[in-house]
């Protein structure tokens, strides 16, 4: 009973390019002597689909891969996510999973909808409530769809009234199957392992868990299968963001030795981003990128990342150097593009900050303003990434982190501009780390750029900690008021003040480009504050 399990990269939208994916995985699994194949959650349509649900050409499409499978079914049997439409009262859709085996197709719809953080899917499906179990030789197969397990996980059990677990206790069944659409997270690999172990070990069945890989939007999904025996233990788990199929012998698994694999955090945030990265240039139809080199470290970590996911023959590097930049990250950005094997163009700002300051002074009797003066720079650099990404048709990648825009340190129109916000669910403390792990064989990111404190270089020997505290300090409170709400109204003036700059900067964060989520709580779709509002943030 060899099963082999997908961990597809669909495009969402793209319904017939991802089922001629779909189809030559199960002419390779046919090919392999496998009897059943398993693909991710929607797999056929991408995930999340959002509004794109409702085009009934995307259903028509759906229909005409469905078919195709039907007669391929005849060799294997296959499971494969979609949607489907319903006409009774509520919504409008379903999640499935559809069953093919031999011409025939069988349905099962997601039971448990999430609708938190990144997810909307009360917004589109009807929630299922029936179970599907399909025999396959002597087997009786369980078939679930991602959240319909995680009443397991301890952080989300209380979201939900039902447990497609509990409907099938008495089922009698051999196996679960489990597709899914899980967006990575840096700790979700072991909560994932943990619920397909808890699973398997309340049903005392094995359960076989794929997931969907790539990126989408914001959303990166890392793939990966896990499979836990009867007993609660992991016999299978593949590593992540590889797309190779992975194979088990469902007769097999009571004789496979337990298997622990370790995944380390930080070259999992590597993966990821540079997977964000590949996937939505390559999506978006482009092969290159532009960004800006100021010899800082968030530039620097962002052309690593766009080299190794796209090449360094198709990233570019613009150094932007002002009246206030020092000798010293010019010379860091130039060793920087050469380990790195980058092209850089250099393009001095001096002349048109000249020009914008003898422009802008004679309008104001006090003349220009501190942070006015400062910000003119910033949006001479945006305008230049943008003329080049126009005229040369490369993606301008944002090198903004979580801390800076948390904060509102960035400008508006200036270096908060971008197609991607590579960096954007990435606080500074972890933009070192991550440096760090990656120049741990050898120094790719000049350690002149890590040993050196961070600055915009917007006025003489200006600091970060000239207008902010350390951001060992700022992090902290980001993690505990972005990612947990959590606001300590006897805190320190500093920090209190910290927590207020995240409040009112929420405007700036709205017009940020989207950023790609990394973290539990998303710091781009998942966090969801009005722009006009206020808490009552009186201190104690």
């Amino acid at each position: 009973m060899k099963i082999a399990l997908i961990p597809l990269n669909p495009v969402v939208g793209q319904v017939a390019k991802n089922g001629h994916k779909i189809i030559q995985n199960v002419e390779k699994a046919i090919a392999d002597n496998c009897q059943m194949v398993v693909f991710p959650e929607m797999a056929i349509t991408g995930y999340p689909l959002k509004d794109l649900i409702y085009f009934k050409e995307l259903h028509q499409a759906q229909s005409s891969v469905l078919n195709k499978l039907k007669t391929l079914s005849k060799k294997i049997a296959i499971v494969v996510g979609g949607v489907s439409t319903r006409r009774a009262t509520g919504r409008r859709f379903h999640n499935t999973a559809f069953f093919i085996n031999n011409g025939h197709v069988q349905t099962y719809h997601k039971h448990l909808l999430p609708n938190y953080d990144v997810f909307d899917e009360c917004r589109y499906f009807e929630p299922g409530n029936e179970v599907l179990i399909v025999k396959l030789g002597r087997h009786k197969i369980a078939i679930t769809i991602c959240e319909d397990l995680w009443t397991t996980d301890s952080k989300l059990k209380t979201l939900y009234h039902d447990s497609v677990l509990d409907q099938l206790k008495t089922s009698k069944i051999t196996a679960i199957i489990n597709i899914s659409a899980s967006p990575f997270e840096l700790d979700k690999w072991e909560r994932r392992q943990q619920i397909v172990q808890k699973a398997a070990e309340h049903m005392k069945v094995p359960v076989l868990y794929i997931n969907q890989l790539g990126a989408n939007d914001d959303l990166i999904f890392d793939g990966g299968a896990i499979v836990s025996n009867a007993k609660g233990k992991t016999i299978l788990d593949t590593p992540r963001f590889h797309p190779d199929p992975a194979y088990i012998d469902l007769n097999e698994i009571s004789n496979q030795a337990p298997v622990q694999n370790q995944h380390q955090p930080l070259e999992l945030l590597k993966q990821a981003l540079i997977t964000g990265v590949h996937d939505y240039v390559t999506k978006s139809g482009f092969s290159q990128v532009v960004l800006g080199l100021s010899g800082g470290v968030d530039s620097a970590l962002v052309a690593y990342l766009a080299a190794e996911a796209l090449g360094s023959q198709n990233v570019l590097g613009v150094l932007m150097p002002s009246r206030y930049s020092s000798k010293g990250s010019v010379d860091d950005a130039l060793a920087l593009a050469k380990n790195l094997k980058i092209t850089t163009q250099t393009c001095p700002i001096k002349e048109p900050h000249s020009a914008f300051e003898n422009t802008l002074t004679p309008l104001f009797k006090d003349g220009l303003k501190d942070l006015t003066a400062q910000n003119i720079q910033a949006r001479i650099r945006g305008d230049l990434l943008m003329a080049i990404s126009n005229n040369t048709g490369r993606l301008l990648l944002n090198t903004t982190n979580k801390s800076e825009m948390a904060l509102g340190f960035g400008t508006l129109y200036g270096d908060m501009c971008g197609a991607l916000a590579v960096l954007a669910d990435v606080p500074k403390t972890w933009v070192y780390d991550l440096c760090e792990h990656i120049n741990q064989n050898a120094e790719v990111i000049p350690k002149a750029i890590l040993d050196k404190p961070p600055s915009a270089e917007l006025k003489p020997d200006q600091k970060d900690t000239d207008s902010l505290p350390p951001y060992n300090e700022i992090d902290e409170i980001i993690d505990s008021f972005i990612d947990r709400h959590l606001i300590d109204t006897t805190t320190g003036e500093s920090d209190f003040e910290i927590i207020r700059k995240i409040h009112l900067n929420e405007y700036k964060r709205f017009q940020a480009p989207p950023g790609l989520k990394v973290m539990a709580k998303a710091f781009g779709s998942g966090r969801r504050i009005p722009i006009v509002s206020e808490i009552d943030f009186e201190k104690k």
